[in-house]
C-alpha cells in the first residue's frame, strides 16, 4: 500500500449531473485546521454520487488564516453550508450540524483533515439502502501520517464494548442518531463517537462493515483521539456507563464480504444521479487475468470504471485507482444485489462499452443488459450461459432474478410458463427452475445434510483405516509381550 496515494490532491470532475435535493449530510467539525481542508474538500467533491450537503460547524476557530480559508472554501460550491459556534469540542459541533441539516434520510461524519475513497458515499448509500434492516455502516481504514496501517476488524459486539472498532467516518440513519439523543456530550475529549455507536448498539441498531479501504485516516501527535487517551479515566466513564446494560449478542452485525442475502432493493425509493458524460465510459469487470496496464491502456480512450465481484487486494486496488473508478461489489454488495447496481452504473453514467470477460457474474448478467442496452452490442457466446444463470440464481429467494431468467427464456425461446410454449423441453426445464428458486430453503437443508453426513462417512472411514494399520502393529508387539513372558518368566 502506497500511503502517499491518498485521496484529494485534486479535483477531478466526474461529470455534469441533474440537480436534486440531498440525501446525505456530512457533517464535519472545524477547529484550526489550517491547509488539511482543502484535500477533505477534494475528496468530497470527487464523490460519484453527488447528492450531499456538506455542514462545516466552525467550533470558534482562532487561527485568522484558518478562518479566512474556511470562508474562501465554502463559497466554492453552493452545497456547502458553514455554520461558527462558540469553542465547545467535536460532540457539541456535530450536534449542531447535525440540528441543521435539510431534509436528509443520512448523516456521514467526517473530520476536517481525513479523507475518503472518491466512491465512499455511493458505496455506503447503497450498502444502507439494499439492507433495510441496518441503521449505520463503516469501512476498513487506511491511517496515514505520522503512523501508516491499515485498521480492519470484523465486528465484535463484545469487543466493541472494549475497545472501539468503528470509525468517526460512519453513515447513519438521521432518524436513529435523533432516537438516541445523537452525540449528547457537553465535555472535549470524551471518545464520543464510540459513546454514539455503544448508544445505537443499545437501542437495537444494526451496523454493517463495509470491507473496502474508502476511509483515509489522517495521524497526528495532537488529535483529538490522543487527547482523550490523556483524558482516559473520564473518558471511559462515560463508555463504561453505556456499555453496561449492553447484553452480549444482542444482535449480529453485517460483515462484507459474504454471501447471505434474502431481500430485495426497491429502486424506485432510492435517489440516483444521471450524469452527462464528457467522455466515453468503458465499464470493465475484472478477473485475475486482468492487468493494470490493461487498464492504463483503455484509460486513455475511455472513463474506465472497472467491476470486482470478488475481494480486490489493497494494493491491486489501488493500482487499478490511478486509471479508474473502482467498485469491489463484494465489500459492500451482497451477490444478489450486483446486477442491480450494474444497471444503476450503466444508465446514470451512460456506459458506452462494457467488456466483461470471464468473470463470472458479469457473465450471467449479458443476457438483462443486451436486451436493455441493445446500443451496447453485448453477445453471449457462453453455451452454458442458461446453467450458469441457473447455478446462481438457486443460491437466493429472490423474485428479481426469477423475473430476469423467466424474460431470458422468453425472449430467446418464445416460451411462456403460463401458456402452451412452443418448446416443451425448454419449457419444462424453466418450470423446474422456477420450482428449484422457490424451493431454496429445502435445497440448502437437503445440501448441508448430505455435506455432513458424508463428513461424517469420511471421518468413520478415517479412523476404520486408521485401526486397520494399527492391528498388525498391535498383533506384533502382544506377540512379543507372550514370548518374553514364556521366556522369562516373573519371579
Amino acid at each position: 500500500m502506497d500511503y502517499k496515494k491518498h485521496p484529494g490532491k485534486e479535483i477531478k470532475k466526474y461529470g455534469e449531473y441533474q440537480k436534486k435535493n440531498p440525501v446525505i449530510s456530512i457533517i464535519t467539525p472545524f477547529y484550526n485546521t489550517g491547509k488539511e481542508i482543502e484535500e477533505t474538500y477534494h475528496s468530497i467533491m470527487n464523490q460519484t454520487y453527488p447528492y450531499f450537503e456538506w455542514i462545516i460547524v466552525d467550533d470558534g476557530s482562532t487561527n485568522e488564516e484558518s478562518v479566512k480559508l474556511l470562508d474562501e472554501l465554502s463559497k466554492r460550491d453552493d452545497r456547502i453550508k458553514k455554520f461558527t459556534i462558540k469553542n465547545g469540542g467535536p460532540s457539541i459541533a456535530r450536534d449542531y450540524g447535525i440540528k441543521n441539516t435539510s431534509n436528509t434520510k443520512y448523516i456521514f461524519f467526517l473530520d476536517s483533515d481525513d479523507m475518503i475513497d472518491k466512491t465512499a458515499l455511493e458505496c455506503f448509500y447503497w450498502t444502507l439502502e439494499t439492507h433495510k434492516e441496518a441503521s449505520f455502516t463503516y469501512s476498513t481504514t487506511v491511517n496515514f501520517g505520522t503512523r501508516e496501517f491499515i485498521w480492519e476488524n470484523y465486528f465484535s459486539l463484545e469487543r466493541e464494548k472494549e475497545e472501539n472498532l468503528i470509525t468517526i467516518a460512519s453513515m447513519v440513519k438521521k432518524e436513529d442518531l435523533l432516537e438516541v439523543g445523537c452525540f449528547g456530550i457537553k465535555e472535549k475529549a470524551m471518545y464520543e463517537d464510540w459513546n454514539l455507536w455503544l448508544k445505537l448498539l443499545k437501542a437495537g441498531k444494526k451496523p454493517i462493515r463495509v470491507s473496502a479501504p474508502l476511509f483515509w485516516y489522517r495521524q497526528s501527535e495532537n488529535g483529538e483521539f490522543q487527547r482523550a487517551n490523556k483524558n482516559q479515566e473520564a473518558a471511559m466513564k462515560y463508555i463504561n456507563e453505556t456499555a453496561a446494560d449492553i447484553p452480549d449478542n444482542i444482535l449480529e452485525a453485517i460483515q462484507f464480504p459474504r454471501v447471505e442475502k434474502n431481500t430485495q432493493i426497491d429502486l424506485d425509493k432510492m435517489i440516483l444521479p444521471s450524469y452527462e458524460k464528457e467522455k466515453d465510459v468503458l465499464l470493465f469487470f475484472l478477473t485475475e487475468k486482468n492487468s493494470i496496464e490493461e487498464i492504463k491502456e483503455l484509460s486513455k480512450k475511455y472513463h474506465v470504471i472497472t467491476f470486482s465481484t470478488s475481494p480486490l487486494d489493497y494494493t491491486l486496488r489501488q493500482g487499478y485507482e490511478e486509471y479508474s473508478d473502482v467498485y469491489d461489489l463484494s465489500s459492500f454488495l451482497d451477490r444478489v444485489d450486483y446486477l442491480a447496481f450494474t444497471d444503476y452504473i450503466v444508465s446514470s453514467i451512460k456506459v458506452s462499452q462494457v467488456i466483461i470477460n470471464d468473470n463470472t457474474y458479469g457473465t450471467y448478467m449479458i443476457s438483462y443488459l443486451s436486451h436493455k442496452y441493445k446500443e451496447l452490442n453485448l453477445k453471449n457466446d457462453n453455451k452454458e450461459l442458461e446453467e450458469l444463470i441457473y447455478e446462481l440464481s438457486i443460491e437466493k429467494d429472490n423474485e428479481a432474478y426469477r423475473k430476469i431468467v423467466e424474460k431470458y427464456y422468453k425472449d430467446k425461446f418464445d416460451i411462456d410458463i403460463n401458456k402452451k410454449e412452443k418448446n416443451p423441453r425448454r419449457s419444462r426445464h424453466l418450470k423446474y427452475f422456477l420450482k428449484r428458486i422457490h424451493a431454496e430453503k429445502d435445497f440448502y437443508f437437503l445440501k448441508t445434510f448430505y455435506e455432513n453426513f458424508i463428513n461424517l462417512l469420511k471421518s468413520i472411514i478415517d479412523f476404520l483405516y486408521s485401526l486397520l494399520l494399527a492391528i498388525p502393529a498391535f498383533i506384533v508387539f502382544l506377540f512379543k509381550c507372550i514370548k518374553r513372558i514364556l521366556s522369562k518368566p516373573f519371579r
